[in-house]
């Protein structure tokens, strides 16, 4: 059982990492930047913008990642995977 969690945070590390950058970043977005009026949805409210950025932050680890959308894979394993 130790062993699966392990895996699973070795491999989704980058993810992790995102979110918790995202969600730093969506609150000093908040603190230094901000809405003085409150009229803007996401950065006038502290807990929204650091949900935002966590969320941002999620998806671009997840693109990031090996195995992710946007990772390139090395000449040799793309021509494996053409070849079958």
């Amino acid at each position: 059982m130790k062993q699966k969690i392990k895996d699973s945070l070795r491999k989704n590390l980058s993810i992790f990492i995102g979110v918790l950058v995202g969600a730093a970043g969506g609150y000093a977005f908040y603190r230094f930047v901000g809405c003085a009026s409150g009229a803007c949805i996401i950065t006038s409210n502290p807990f929204v913008s650091t949900v935002y950025g966590g969320l941002l932050g999620g998806l671009i680890g997840n693109m990031v990642r090996p195995g992710g959308c946007c990772f390139i894979r090395p000449a040799e394993k793309r021509e494996e995977d053409d070849h079958g």
